[in-house]
Parts: C-alpha cells; sequence; structure tokens
C-alpha cells in the first residue's frame, strides 16, 4: 500500500504543501521510494518535456541563408555571409568567394600592470558572475578607477566603488565618452561584436581558451581599436593550453625577440583552425548535400513535369528529415579511418555529377588533402545527434485554454446611445457615465492577481469601460492572461483631454452595422475610434478625431504604448508618479529622500520634487504592475524590455534583488 507505515496520513483529506516541517517529516519519507510516485513523475513532468519527439523535423545552416541561384534559379540569397567568420568560409556553402578565476584577478589587481580592461575570450572566469567579478576586481583595484562596467544578458551595465547594491545603465553615463576611470569585463559571448571608446593607455588581459581559432583570437583583440598605437595586450591561459603553445616552434629569438611568444599564440591559433575545419569538412558535406537535394525538388516544383510540377506534398516530404533516430542507424557502423575526399564522395554519391558537386569536393581537397578521420563516427545521423545536445527550447508558459464569454451589447451601451441628450458639460461626464451604468477602468482588474491595492486607484481615471468589454472568459479565477485589447473607444467631452469610453469588438461592429438603435435627434452623433497603441519604434500616428497626446495617459500605459513620442512618454511618467528627470539623476534624488529608489515621488514629497502638470493616479509605486501587466496581459514581453518606455522608468532593474543584497 502507498500509505504503509503511515498510518496517519493515510486519514488525511488534505494536506498543505507550504507546510515544511509536515513535508519534510512525513509526506517525504512516505513516498520518496515508491514506485508509484515515481511514475507518476517521469510520466507527467519529466518525460513529456526531455522525450518530446516529432516524427520529422525541418532542419537550416548557415547554407540555407546563403542560397544560390546555380541551385535553383528561383532562390536568391538572403545573405551572402556573416561577420567574425572569415576562417569558416572555406565550410560555409556557395559564397561568391587555486581556480583560474582567483588567479586571473590577481593579474589584473597587480599595480605594475595597469590592467583596466578584461577580455576573457578563452571563458576562463568560471566560479563568479559578470557582476560578481566586476565588483571584486573594482574592489582590488587601485584609488583611480571609480567604476566597472559589463554586460547582463545583452545590456551594459556598471557597478560604482562606492556603491556595493545598485547596478547602474552604461548608457547616459559619463563613462560612454571617457573610459579612463572605469574597468571593462567582458565576457566570451561579448568579445566580438562590442565596441567600446577606450583610451589610448589602454591596457588589456586576454585570456585564452583551449581550441581558440585564429578568427575568435583576433576578434577578441580588435576590441582594442588603437592596438599598437598606444594600446597594449597581455595574455594568460591555461596550463594545458600554456604547453601546447610553448611546444610550438618558430625560429630563434634573435629573428623574433620579444615577439616570439606573440608569433607561438598565432600559430597556436591557426593550428586549431585547421583542425577544426577538418572536422567541420563532413559537416559541409553533409549540409551541401541537404541543399542539393532541396534545390532539386525546388527545381523539380517549378519546372518539372506537368505531374510533378506544382506538387506541394512532394515538395514538402524533400524539405524535412527524418528526426526519430534508431539505434541501428546510430552505432552499428563500421569504425574505419577514411579521408575525408572519400567521406564528401560517399556523401554526395547519390546525386548526379554536377558542377556544384565538383566545387563542393574540390573545396574539400584544398581543405584537407591528406587529412583522415572515422567516418562511422561521422555518419550524419549521430552529428544529429551530436548537434542535439546544443539545441535550447525556449519554453513560454502559456495560459491555460478557457471557454470564451458569450459576447452581447451592454445594457448601458443601449441606454448611453438611445439618450436624446447629448449636450453635457464636461463637469458632469463622469457622474452621467456612472449613472447609465459603465464601469470605470479599475473594474478590468477585479478578477485578476495584480495588486488591487494599486488597480483600485485606477477609479479616478476618465477612461470607463462597458460590461461586454469586461467579459472574456467564463469560469476562471485569474482572468490577467485573457484581458482584452484597448481596440474600439467613444470620446466624450473635450478634444483636449476627453473621456473615454472603451467597447468591445462585439458592441463596435454592432453599431457600425446599427444593429443597436442610436438617438439621431439634436444631432447626436456616436462615432466610435479605433485606438492604436505605439508598440514599433517610429510609429505613424493614424488620423482621428482625437489626437493620441490628447487622450488619457493611462489609457497608453495599460493600452500598451511601450514607444511612444517624447511628450506622451513625459505624460505617461506624469500618471505613474515618477519624476520627470532622467533616471540617471534618480540616483541623487533618491538618497535626498525625494523619490523612491524606481523613481516614484510619494505624496507628501510631490511639493519638493514637483511633477509637470498631470495628476498622478497613483499613491505609490506602480512600476511592478506595469511590469507584469505589459508582459502577461499584453503578452508584450520581449517588445517590452527593448522598449523607450522599459528605459524610461528603468523596467529592467530588480530593486527587490538590490536590496536583499
Amino acid at each position: 500500500s502507498l500509505m504503509q507505515g503511515s498510518t496517519e496520513i493515510r486519514n488525511y483529506n488534505s494536506v498543505n504543501l507550504q507546510d515544511y516541517s509536515l513535508f519534510k517529516k512525513k509526506l517525504f519519507p512516505a513516498f520518496r521510494k515508491h514506485m508509484d510516485v515515481i511514475d507518476f513523475w517521469l510520466l507527467k513532468i519529466i518525460l513529456p518535456c526531455q522525450a518530446k519527439q516529432f516524427p520529422q523535423q525541418l532542419t537550416a545552416t548557415a547554407a540555407s541563408l546563403c542560397r544560390s541561384p546555380k541551385l535553383c534559379s528561383e532562390w536568391r540569397a538572403v545573405t551572402t555571409g556573416f561577420s567574425g567568420t572569415n576562417d569558416l568560409s572555406r565550410t560555409y556553402h556557395l559564397l561568391d568567394n587555486t581556480s583560474s578565476t582567483v588567479q586571473i584577478l590577481q593579474l589584473l589587481s597587480e599595480k605594475e600592470r595597469k590592467t583596466n580592461v578584461m577580455l576573457d575570450a578563452g571563458a576562463l572566469v568560471l566560479e563568479m558572475s559578470n557582476e560578481e567579478f566586476a565588483r571584486e576586481w573594482l574592489q582590488r583595484r587601485r584609488e583611480d578607477c571609480e567604476a566597472c562596467a559589463f554586460f547582463e544578458g545583452d545590456t551594459i551595465v556598471y557597478v560604482r566603488r562606492d556603491n556595493d547594491q545598485r547596478v547602474f545603465l552604461f548608457s547616459g553615463s559619463p563613462y560612454v565618452e571617457n573610459m579612463s576611470n572605469c574597468l571593462l569585463y567582458l565576457d566570451e559571448v561579448h568579445t566580438r561584436g562590442s565596441d567600446f571608446v577606450l583610451p589610448l593607455e589602454t591596457t588589456a588581459l586576454l585570456s585564452l581558451g583551449k581550441g581558440m581559432s585564429r578568427d575568435k583570437f583576433v576578434q577578441a583583440c580588435m576590441r582594442l581599436r588603437q592596438l599598437g598605437r598606444g594600446q597594449k595586450l597581455s595574455f594568460v591561459a591555461a596550463p594545458d593550453v600554456d604547453r601546447q603553445i610553448k611546444k610550438i616552434s618558430v625560429g630563434d629569438q634573435h629573428e623574433y625577440g620579444e615577439r616570439k611568444m606573440v608569433m607561438k599564440i598565432l600559430h597556436w591559433t591557426v593550428r586549431n583552425l585547421a583542425s577544426y575545419l577538418c572536422d567541420m569538412v563532413p559537416y559541409f558535406a553533409g549540409t551541401a548535400a541537404t541543399e542539393i537535394k532541396r534545390a532539386n525538388a525546388f527545381q523539380t516544383f517549378y519546372y518539372g513535369s506537368e505531374k510533378d510540377s506544382k506538387n506541394l506534398k512532394q515538395l514538402a516530404d524533400c524539405c524535412v528529415d527524418d528526426e526519430i533516430l534508431k539505434l541501428e542507424d546510430l552505432y552499428s557502423h563500421q569504425r574505419v579511418s577514411s579521408s575525408l575526399i572519400d567521406i564528401a564522395n560517399n556523401r554526395l554519391k547519390a546525386f548526379p555529377r554536377t558542377g556544384i558537386i565538383d566545387i563542393v569536393l574540390n573545396r574539400v581537397r584544398n581543405i584537407a588533402p591528406r587529412a583522415r578521420r572515422h567516418c562511422g563516427l561521422l555518419d550524419e545521423e549521430q552529428e544529429r545527434e551530436l548537434e542535439h545536445e546544443l539545441d535550447e527550447e525556449r519554453q513560454v508558459e502559456r495560459p491555460p485554454p478557457a471557454t470564451p464569454d458569450k459576447p452581447k451589447i451592454s445594457a448601458e451601451l443601449k441606454r448611453y446611445l438611445a439618450k436624446k441628450t447629448c449636450h453635457i458639460n464636461d463637469g458632469e461626464i463622469k457622474s452621467h457615465l456612472e449613472s447609465l451604468g459603465f464601469h470605470p477602468l479599475s473594474a478590468c482588474f477585479e478578477n485578476t492577481s495584480y495588486d488591487c491595492s494599486l488597480t483600485n486607484q485606477l477609479r479616478q481615471s476618465k477612461v470607463f469601460v462597458s460590461t461586454d468589454f469586461i467579459r472574456t472568459v467564463a469560469n476562471v479565477e485569474d482572468t490577467r492572461f485573457y484581458l482584452k485589447r484597448f481596440r474600439w473607444m467613444i470620446t466624450l467631452g473635450s478634444p483636449t483631454c476627453p473621456f473615454v469610453l472603451l467597447i468591445s469588438n462585439f458592441e463596435a461592429e454592432a453599431i457600425f452595422r446599427k444593429l443597436v438603435r442610436i438617438d439621431e435627434s439634436h444631432g447626436f452623433d456616436v462615432i466610435v475610434q479605433s485606438f492604436v497603441p505605439m508598440i514599433n519604434r517610429g510609429q505613424v500616428e493614424l488620423p482621428s478625431r482625437v489626437l493620441l497626446r490628447e487622450l488619457p495617459m493611462e489609457l497608453h500605459v495599460f493600452g500598451g504604448s511601450i514607444n511612444p513620442t517624447i511628450e506622451i512618454l513625459n505624460g505617461m511618467k506624469d500618471v505613474l508618479g515618477l519624476h520627470p528627470s532622467a533616471t540617471t539623476d534618480w540616483g541623487e534624488l533618491y538618497r535626498k529622500g525625494l523619490i523612491d529608489r524606481d523613481g516614484f515621488v510619494p505624496p507628501d514629497q510631490r511639493r519638493l520634487a514637483p511633477l509637470r502638470t498631470r495628476t498622478p493616479l497613483f499613491s505609490k509605486s506602480p512600476i511592478d504592475l506595469v511590469r507584469c501587466f505589459l508582459s502577461d496581459s499584453r503578452h508584450l514581453g520581449s517588445e517590452f524590455w527593448t522598449s523607450i518606455l522599459s528605459t524610461a522608468i528603468n523596467a529592467d532593474f530588480d530593486y527587490e534583488k538590490q536590496d536583499k543584497k
């Protein structure tokens, strides 16, 4: 029995999984070795994710982006090459022509070296995160350096010596133009493709990792744009790499002098490149075979016989590969050492001999005429298995399926449209809408998990909603994933700062098709307008009766205008209660006690730290609410973090994490 030996547990009706003592002393000992529990965990949690397979897959390589019309006359290349890949161009297809971390910190801290840039191209910094390494280096460094810049994800940030908690955005800081007092640490990923304005007297330390190719080495070195013209570079290597370099002979000391070690490093990177190119040749031949097969399929599709032409099923079958890998195909091959030319010939023998195949084989002969590999280990299926280890599947949490509510025209909207009195003073509009039965904007958040102490403050808003706009799905406790987008609105009152009535798509269509009675006496006119949030940078404003900048700013905040104009952005910050100064100035205002850490101005400080013109809607910071709402309810996660609004409100900074430090 599952409960054998635990009579007390057997009598439980329910358990509190948050009770740590109950879980550790009773539940875990009773369940941890029971096979039914283990099978349930494997079948429901592990296997659906880790063992998921599809019968076929559609693969793409660099060759797919550089397709040549020589293969298929209808093909056009998307690009002709990739930045920083000159060394591998021979294996790209059809182009037109103590711990190492501690030791590194010790080297960087030596005063006589005066090193102010660390280029970790060899990935020798393993035990620390970028931020931890930057802080430790800064603390060990002499007093003339006051900050250290590094990458946090794809964002450049920096830490200061006089502040052991905050992380500051590098953009907009004084170090952008002058890094004489700022250290720089670049991890392996960012030693190519990043540029900084470094002083002429800069000295950098470059780490050398196992198997580093010439291209990666040169790319890392060229972070110093003035190398040899005042900027200097030194190297650090792991013990095994050091032994490999010292074994290389490049001539006597008299010939190269002090440059002998540099020449050895260059020879070492070229050897690594040659070895890597030989390893890549079977992949090169395999992907060439795949592209030729697809090219033949496309050529048949466009120019084949009437029976084969325009046969999409046949074209699709030629463009996909089997994903289910059989053990017999993977491991039954004989381990025989073969030349790379023979391996390439074996891959391409299934196709008629054409000029393209001759080009591929000639390129293999030029790359490695005498190199040999175990062809059994280089079977295409095995390559795909090895490549699968490097695949990353992005897991995105999606809301569960729900049953939509049946739409219907709201009773209050019918009353509004049938009302004969159309001339209402601006001061009476709010009470008039409330008397008809319209809801404040806060009603949209009533069945969500958002902080009700913040959302309830939206009752002061000039934005109202209909009942059908609020209703989305049935029998769901938390509806934050299902909120309707702001799409159709009716404006009332002054065009410079009107009241806005949000209605559903169903109600807007009913008005357009005149399915609801509208009183047209006394010149009464109902104009339904479209609201288009400014999601993209440089987005052009569509013609409308009311300009976007005249609408209530909370409509932009919760409608998803993440890349607004400067005028609208300032209005959004006012409504959110944020100080109008730049985020880089918030630190000083926070130290004076005028604002919160995220730039929010508390009500009791608004006389000393005034906002612009608009009255804030919130009495405490709504930044967390805005971040979660735009991510969960507007589904703008990746777009929001790189947007103008995110930068303006410093949304990517984790204040809670810094406070814990």
